[in-house]
């Protein structure tokens, strides 16, 4: 486990536990069998702060702040052997459209599908529409009746799912506010970032979400979009909370769509955020686009537009994706400018920073020469 987490309310570390395992072993060993016998978890062990993490400079309001949860690191403990028992099995139960946190599989995978996509409908002249979905405080809202039926439904032990769920819902907390804890609560509903049982739990309930669309397309009432190199049909793509839906732009694709979300959403308890959801169709008449929108009610995007935190477009290999990028790193070398910085710094500086933000886009589009020249 890292050692260089935030602390907990215990404000202990992992690196105080990993130095002096010699003295606490017992005592942990004895606390971890005590759970695994009773499936109870001291309360103490279980109170966790909750920091908010600003989305934005101009975070005014609680829905552009991220929850982050501060565990101690006893419950981290406990957590993180809980969730080592479902990993070796997720590769195999989790779907083929599900890329995060499941090992073997690649954020850039979704992006380079995405992208062949678009130049797909851009080269055929092929109707399509993409749609990406945005889940309003996802781990906050999931149901734990639907948490908990999931689990049954995908055969995990009735033990491992007990276990689990007192992890879960023993859970109590307390927002840090101006430097200090406010009165503690305890949620009703959601998991929580900075749990390590958490995007194992969370990838678990959006297969919900992706069975309901695989079922749809079974019985013909999705479509898909096939892309250009005879591929297979692809309809959605999800990584943790972000979902990509692609389909053909009809009345019935999108009224299929619309069910789907809805009875998933009254199932789950997650609600998708329309106002900050996109799509975009692709080689279809303008009034067919209108009663696409009327019913689907979520907002047009024009291209390029980011998915992933990535730039996508028709033409991936394209100068005008990188600009962003190119601008963000030109804010930091005039930041440096005037320092006084010795040749080893500026070094330090050019390997730890600049050197590292373009390295995830390298993985997922192709980049120009002038991008090359220009960095």
């Amino acid at each position: 486990m890292a050692t260089n987490k935030a602390l907990g309310l215990d404000e202990f570390t992992i690196e105080f536990f990993k130095a002096y395992w010699y003295i606490l072993k017992e005592d942990l060993l004895i606390l971890i069998r005590n759970f695994h016998r009773t499936k109870k978890v001291l309360p103490a062990i279980n109170a966790t702060f909750l920091t908010l993490i600003p989305k934005s400079s101009q975070a005014d309001s609680p829905d552009k702040f991220h929850p982050i949860a501060l565990c101690n690191v006893l419950y981290k403990i406990l957590s993180k052997l809980i969730a080592n028992i479902p990993k070796p099995v997720l590769p195999s139960i989790i779907s083929q459209e599900q890329i995060g946190y499941v090992k073997g599989r690649q954020i850039t995978e979704n992006i380079i599908l995405t992208q062949e996509v678009l130049h797909s409908l851009k080269m055929n002249k092929t109707p399509g529409m993409l749609i990406q979905l945005n889940l309003s405080k996802a781990f906050d809202r999931i149901n734990r009746k639907y948490m908990r039926s999931m689990l049954q439904a995908f055969g995990f032990n009735q033990q491992w799912i007990n276990w689990t769920m007192e992890l879960v819902s023993g859970a109590f907390f307390s927002i840090l506010l101006n430097g200090g804890p406010i009165q503690p609560f305890t949620p009703s509903r959601g998991t929580w970032q900075g749990d390590p049982l958490s995007p194992f739990l969370f990838i678990i309930m959006a297969e919900g979400l992706g069975g309901s669309l695989t079922k749809a397309r079974r019985q013909n009432q999705l479509k898909g979009i096939k892309p250009a190199h005879q591929g297979p049909i692809v309809m959605h793509q999800q990584f943790v909370d972000d979902t990509m839906l692609m389909g053909t732009p009809t009345m019935q694709e999108a009224r299929t769509i619309n069910q789907v979300l809805k009875t998933f959403s009254e199932a789950s308890g997650m609600e998708i955020n329309l106002t900050k959801s996109k799509k975009k169709i692709f080689n279809t008449s303008i009034p067919v686009q209108r009663n696409l929108s009327r019913i689907l009610q979520i907002q047009k995007t024009s291209l390029p537009t980011k998915y992933l935190g990535i730039p996508i477009s028709e033409y991936a290999y394209k100068y005008a994706n990188w600009e962003a990028l190119l601008n963000k790193m030109k804010a930091r070398l005039s930041n440096w400018t005037y320092r006084a910085l010795n040749m080893a710094r500026r070094l330090i500086l050019v390997k730890t920073v600049l050197q590292t933000m373009p390295a995830y886009m390298f993985l997922a589009l192709a980049t120009p020469k002038a991008v090359y020249k220009s960095i």
